[in-house]
């Protein structure tokens, strides 16, 4: 294991931020990548995403502006054609390719829980899942 994610063992469950994490991993499969880029991205969602759930109360408007911020807006799809290519688990290629699994896809919503009220706590995941179904659909 390297040194630049060691820190990441050595934390409370709860401490960790998820899309920090799964960026920092994804760096160690491209040498000199500028993570702040990446960072900058996922803060632009973050703003989408806050700007988009408006007055989503029930799961279902939840999933829908969910989609139409990491779909229309940010472009992201499921890859539907090379399910098990690796590329679809590493954050840094999802953002590039703009396609990745259901729960890369999800990865930028979960954030540190401050990403949006809709995906804030566990409690609130049913609307991620009903956004990676809605985006699966639209791209039929």
């Amino acid at each position: 294991m390297t040194n630049s994610i060691l820190h990441l063992g050595l934390m409370e469950d709860g401490e960790i931020e998820l899309d920090l994490a799964a960026l920092e991993l994804a760096a160690l499969d491209h040498p000199g990548i500028d993570r702040d880029e990446y960072l900058d991205e996922l803060t632009d969602m973050e703003i989408a995403l806050r700007a988009a759930d408006g007055d989503a109360v029930s799961s279902a408007a939840q999933a829908q502006a969910l989609s139409s911020v990491m779909v229309e807006e940010f472009g992201f799809s499921g890859d539907r054609t090379h399910y098990d290519d690796p590329q679809n688990a590493d954050l840094i290629a999802v953002v590039d390719r703009r396609l990745g699994l259901p729960i890369s896809l999800s990865i930028p919503l979960c954030g540190d829980g401050t990403t949006s009220r809709m995906v804030g706590n566990a409690a609130q995941y049913p609307p991620v899942t009903s956004w990676c179904a809605l985006a699966t659909r639209r791209m039929r």
